[in-house]
C-alpha cells in the first residue's frame, strides 16, 4: 500500500509537470493578453472614472478584481480542452489506466488549471505596479492575506473547470460554460461594486450572493490590498474558499467518473 501511494503521488506530480511543459509555449502570448485586459480596465477606473466622480482608488478597486478574475475567464478554455479531450481524442483513456486512482487523475486537471493562471496573473502583477505607480501602495498589502486568498481562489476555479466540464456533454455546449456559469458570476459578483452596497440595497439579495464564489473571491482580495474595512472577513472568505473546491471537486469528479 505504501509502494502504491507512492507511486501514485509521483504519478500525479508527474502529470502535472507534463501539462505545465505543454503550456510553457503559450506563457508568452496569455500573458499579453492578460496584461492588455487588465491594462485596459485598471486605466479605465483609475484615469477616467475617477475623474468622473469616482474614488481616487477606483482603480486599484478594479485591479483587485481583474486579479481575481483572469483565471475565472480561464475557466471556459480549459474546460474546451477537457470536454474535447472526453469527446473526441479520449487521451484521458491512457491517464486512467496509470497507477493511481482516478479521481486524482480529474484533480490533476483542476490543479494544472489553478497553476496556469497562478502563472500567467503572476507575472502581470510586476507590470500592475508600473501601471499605478504611486497609487499602488506596496507596503499597505497585507502579503499574507494576498498569497492566501491568490493561492485558494485560483484552486477554487481549477476544481470550478471540472465541475462545469461534467455537466457539458459535448463542445457543441461549450458555450453554456460563458452564459450560464462564468459571466454571470462575474456581472454580479462584485467586480465593480462591494458586497456591502449590494447588502444595503436588500439584505436578502446580499446573502443570496454569497453562493456565488467570486463574491468571496472579490471581497477577500480587496481587504488584502485596501485594507479590511468594509470588506467581508477574511477568514470568512477562506472557509468559502475550501467548500467551494471541496463542492466543485466532489461533485465534478464524481460525475466525470461516471461519464
Amino acid at each position: 500500500m505504501q509502494f502504491l501511494a507512492r507511486a501514485s503521488v509521483r504519478a500525479f506530480f508527474y502529470l502535472i509537470v507534463r501539462d505545465l511543459t505543454v503550456f510553457k509555449p503559450r506563457i508568452f502570448t496569455t500573458v499579453i493578453n492578460c496584461f492588455i485586459w487588465t491594462l485596459l480596465t485598471s486605466l479605465t477606473g483609475q484615469y477616467v472614472l475617477v475623474r468622473n466622480g469616482m474614488p481616487h482608488n477606483c482603480g486599484v478597486f478594479i485591479m483587485c478584481a481583474n486579479i481575481m478574475t483572469w483565471g475565472l475567464f480561464d475557466v471556459k478554455g480549459q474546460t474546451g480542452m477537457l470536454v474535447r479531450d472526453i469527446h473526441t481524442s479520449r487521451s484521458i483513456d491512457y491517464y486512467l489506466t496509470l497507477p493511481i486512482p482516478q479521481w486524482m487523475v480529474f484533480c490533476r486537471v483542476a490543479i494544472s488549471a489553478a497553476l496556469q493562471s497562478i502563472i500567467v496573473v503572476g507575472l502581470v502583477l510586476p507590470l500592475i505596479k508600473i501601471i499605478f505607480w504611486n497609487q499602488l501602495e506596496l507596503g499597505a498589502i497585507n502579503w499574507f492575506k494576498f498569497a492566501s486568498v491568490f493561492i485558494m481562489v485560483h484552486l477554487m476555479y481549477g476544481f470550478f473547470t471540472i465541475w462545469v466540464a461534467s455537466l457539458i456533454d459535448g463542445m457543441h455546449q461549450l458555450v453554456n460554460a460563458w452564459s450560464r456559469f462564468i459571466n454571470p458570476m462575474w456581472r454580479v459578483g462584485g467586480y465593480s461594486f462591494k458586497w456591502s452596497m449590494l447588502y444595503a440595497i436588500s439584505p436578502w439579495l446580499g446573502y443570496i450572493s454569497l453562493i456565488n464564489p467570486t463574491v468571496h473571491a472579490y471581497e477577500a482580495m480587496r481587504g488584502a490590498v485596501l485594507g479590511q474595512s468594509g470588506y467581508l472577513p477574511f477568514w470568512y472568505c477562506m472557509g468559502a474558499f475550501v467548500l467551494f473546491c471541496s463542492g466543485f471537486g466532489y461533485f465534478g469528479t464524481t460525475r466525470l467518473m461516471l461519464s
